[in-house]
């Protein structure tokens, strides 16, 4: 004779519960991954399907679910994310700039969690690589300029081979662009960086993507706060 399962108020419950919490996280993912109409629709993607993988991971309310179930969903959603990072990588809407910045007190707080933090939540910003004198950033190109404007603080004597680095080498292929759009060779911008600095400025050096053009940029030392200790 067959027994019948009972099936117990509580366990009802729950199974309504997961059914639901299920069903909700269908229709996010379905949400998540719709296309978007903005300026920046790639970026849009990612950061929805990060917010949602994270909230896979971390939401209280999805232990009602299956662990099998629940660590099935944060897979899919964590490789969803890395596959939307990927596409966004992809796409025309990032800009990859490098700038010159030695190991000083101004570039640890340019580069802190926090301030990283700020400049994210408005719009996009990540370190893509880091050594002990250049810093490769990916950020939407509308942060270019305040980017320029914050990495523009070196106040010391600036040598050939940070313009040698961060010209992939081919100095002889490189020019520099001042302030006022002249183009210039390496050995020139130098000259013009170094004066600069002797007189009491503030100068920065930057290079967007691959190109062979570094953009050289000032500013009084008063706008940028405390001078830098020496970076020879």
């Amino acid at each position: 004779m067959l027994r019948m399962k009972t099936v117990t108020p509580g366990k009802r419950k729950r199974r309504v519960i997961a059914l639901v919490l299920f069903g909700g996280c269908a229709l996010a993912i379905t949400w998540c991954f719709l296309p978007t109409r903005s300026r920046h629709p790639a970026l849009d993607e990612f950061l929805r399907a990060q917010r949602l993988a994270d909230a896979g991971r971390r939401n209280s309310l999805l232990r009602v679910i299956p662990l099998k179930t629940r660590l099935r969903l944060a897979q899919f959603l964590d490789k969803k994310s890395m596959e939307k990072r990927a596409k966004l990588y992809q796409s025309d809407e990032l800009e990859s700039i490098m700038f010159y910045a030695p190991d000083l007190p101004e570039r640890k707080a340019r580069l802190s969690e926090q301030q990283l933090g700020v400049l994210s939540s408005r719009r996009f910003i990540e370190v893509a690589s880091s050594d002990q004198d250049t810093v490769a950033l990916r950020c939407l190109p509308e942060m270019v300029s305040d980017l320029q404007h914050r990495f523009c603080y070196v106040t010391n004597y600036i040598p050939r081979s940070a313009l040698t680095r961060l010209s992939f080498f081919n100095s002889e292929g490189t020019v520099c662009r001042l302030p006022d759009g002249t183009e210039v060779d390496v050995a020139a911008g130098q000259k013009w960086l170094n004066e600069s600095v002797a007189a009491g400025f503030r100068v920065g050096i930057s290079r967007r993507g691959v190109t062979q053009l570094l953009v050289v940029t000032r500013e009084h030392a008063s706008l940028s706060g405390p001078p830098s200790r020496r970076t020879e």
